[in-house]
């Protein structure tokens, strides 16, 4: 098989990058099982609750990032998509406590 491999240019290729090590995982793989390579640099917060792993990651490049279950949810450089969806300015969140993120579904009971 080897040979086979080897006679394809498949040993030789250097198109894949290398796969970066470290005290903590910078990849997670996407809800459409695709392989995601972040720039972390440092776990904030990591625990597990009866419901989920709930991690806050930082990125070099999209700021604090949510990783529930090892599947990245919101960063703070999705900040102006998570305003528009709020209608921020539009609506008053004084005193409220409760965010829930992404469950159209649920919505539909209230």
């Amino acid at each position: 098989m080897e040979h086979n491999l080897r006679g394809c240019g498949i040993l030789n290729d250097t198109r894949y990058p290398p796969i970066h090590r470290g005290t903590f995982s910078r990849y997670f793989v996407s809800s459409d099982d695709r392989l995601l390579e972040y720039d972390i640099d440092s776990i904030l917060f990591e625990e597990r609750s009866p419901y989920q792993k709930v991690q806050v990651v930082h990125s070099k490049s999209l700021g604090n990032m949510l990783v529930l279950d090892d599947l990245q949810n919101i960063s703070e450089a999705d900040l102006i998509y998570t305003e528009t969806l709020m209608l921020r300015g539009k609506e008053d969140y004084k005193d409220k406590e409760i965010v829930i993120l992404g469950e159209r579904p649920l919505l539909v009971h209230f």
